[in-house]
């Protein structure tokens, strides 16, 4: 069959041709392969500009990292460390992401890390396209990864997680940048040395967030089912297999034994054995699934039961892959944090959709069904991204509030209902040290624990700022009853529309 290049016709688009046909042949080789994914270039624009337009104040997560990048920043110089080790309780290495993360906060603020987050989830996109194009595009592979992608970049918890400051971004483009060189290692049976720094990049992906571990053996088993397509495939394909299983498992083995050793706890608590913290019935958790990925899950799902009929166990493969992780924590029945675990679902699920799409495309009737699918992938990805953005409230207003009195009476302790956008914002002004949260568990007071403890605290005039919004129990509990512990109401703030409001309170008395 004709060529253009070394690429045979049947698997040019006609757009392409149509390009390269208007151009000398001495360049048109050398444009064509510029121009072949120039479809991927307007998926990434319009990612970027999906994302980027999602802006508000510090989640509590990300005031979190960033405020604790900071403390570690700042105690390698001698000043004062976090109060808890974070290590403990956090869902990934403190050393990495957080420090990072403060790091680029000092230098352009919440935006610059956000960005961040925004080029690495564009990256992922990049990786998705390679990934899709190795495994389903013998035929039609523009197409097939262009479309991925597009499922992919549009889905509402992608956009969500690309303007969001947390582990989640890097951690997912690792993970996808694995699973893209395993399956070129494996179809395109490239060196061994393409396996092993798969493994090199799925390792780090689980020390910035454990979660992702659970990608791991599933990538390297989709690439494995990919790579074998005859008998003496199955050699060469284990070895590749090995050599990234190997070489993950000794990057963690080796980081377990030495430096990573504090971060079991953490692991133990916030990954392997920790009760659900938001517990939620399978329909409610489904529920938020269809929410948040329904229209790209559908056309995964579509897309396997399509690739079936010719490649079952890829098929089986792929349909297990992407269903795994947020099938994990609908069994647990935790709802923290799985609209963002979704995502890895989705990157390695993604080419069934480009493959469904592509099919589509083909038929008559079908381009307009796929067109009339892309736009409801596109509707439900903007309006789905700005509600996962708008579940938080916005914090500029009580920050400004506080300021003046941390400023008026430098060292008070302050009790707060999610304090950590709050300790974020007002970093200059205040010590770690001088700041209580009302979450079970969390503080003591003279040998009392729970409820017992605040009221204990605020009677002996522990606490001289308190802001509550009753969201905890604790808060609840005590917010009716402030003046009866010697308090002032000073003021009420109340975000716009009136959507959420805090109560904060003072105590005038002389500072311990």
């Amino acid at each position: 069959m004709t060529a253009v290049g070394t690429v045979p016709l049947a698997t040019v688009p006609t757009w392409e041709l149509t390009v390269r046909s208007l151009l000398p042949r001495r360049v048109a080789g050398a444009v064509g392969r510029r121009v072949r994914h120039l479809p991927l270039g307007v998926v990434l624009l319009v990612q970027l500009i999906a994302a980027v337009r999602l802006d508000r104040s510090a989640f509590q997560d990300e005031a979190l990292y960033i405020y604790t990048g900071h403390l570690i920043i700042g105690a390698w110089s001698g000043g004062p460390g976090p109060v808890v080790d974070p290590a403990a309780y956090f869902s990934g290495a403190p050393q990495l992401y957080p420090v990072l993360a403060g790091f680029l906060d000092g230098v352009g603020g919440l935006g610059l890390v956000r960005s961040f987050s925004t080029l690495c989830m564009l990256a992922a996109t990049v990786a998705v396209y390679s990934a899709s194009r190795d495994l389903l595009g013998a035929r039609r592979g523009t197409t097939v990864a262009t479309t991925a992608a597009l499922a992919f970049a549009l889905t509402p918890t992608v956009l969500h997680v690309s303007h969001f400051a947390t582990y989640d971004a890097p951690s997912f483009m690792l993970v996808a940048w694995a699973y893209a060189l395993c399956v070129r290692a494996q179809v395109r049976r490239r060196s061994q040395g393409w396996s092993v720094l798969a493994g090199l990049l799925a390792a780090a992906a689980v020390l910035l967030k454990y979660a992702s571990a659970i990608d791991l053996p599933l990538l390297v088993v989709v690439a494995l089912v990919a790579g074998v397509r005859r008998r003496r495939d199955l050699r060469p394909a284990l070895q590749h297999a090995a050599a990234t299983t190997l070489t993950a498992s000794a990057v963690l083995v080796v980081s377990v034994l030495t430096w990573a050793r504090p971060l079991l706890r953490g692991l133990t608590t916030t990954t392997t054995d920790r009760e659900a913290m938001v517990t939620g019935h399978v329909p409610e958790t489904v529920g938020t699934l269809l929410e948040v990925a329904g229209v790209t899950y559908a056309l995964m799902g579509a897309g396997a039961l399509l690739l079936a009929r010719r490649r079952l166990l890829l098929a089986l493969a792929l349909l297990v892959a992407m269903c795994a992780a947020p099938g994990y924590q609908v069994a647990m029945g935790e709802e923290v944090s799985f609209t963002k675990h979704v995502v890895l679902g989705l990157v390695l699920g993604a080419p069934l959709a480009g493959l469904l799409i592509a099919r589509l495309v083909e038929h008559r009737l079908g381009v307009l069904v796929a067109l009339a699918v892309l736009w409801a992938g596109l509707l439900q990805g903007l309006f789905g991204s700005a509600r996962l953005y708008d579940v938080w409230p916005e914090t500029d207003d009580l920050a400004s509030v506080l300021r003046y009195s941390v400023e008026a009476m430098p060292g008070i302790q302050i009790l707060g209902d999610n304090p950590e956008p709050l300790e974020y914002a007002l970093r200059d002004a205040t010590e770690p040290a001088q700041w209580s949260a009302t979450y079970e568990g969390s503080f003591f007071h003279e040998g009392l624990h729970g409820l017992d403890a605040y009221e204990a605290a605020l009677t002996d005039n522990h606490f001289q700022l308190v802001f509550l919004d009753g969201s905890y129990p604790v808060s609840a509990s005590l917010l009716p009853r402030m003046e009866a512990f010697g308090f002032e109401r000073t003021g009420t703030v109340r975000t716009a529309y009136g959507a959420h409001e805090w109560e904060i309170f003072q105590r005038f008395d002389d500072l311990d």
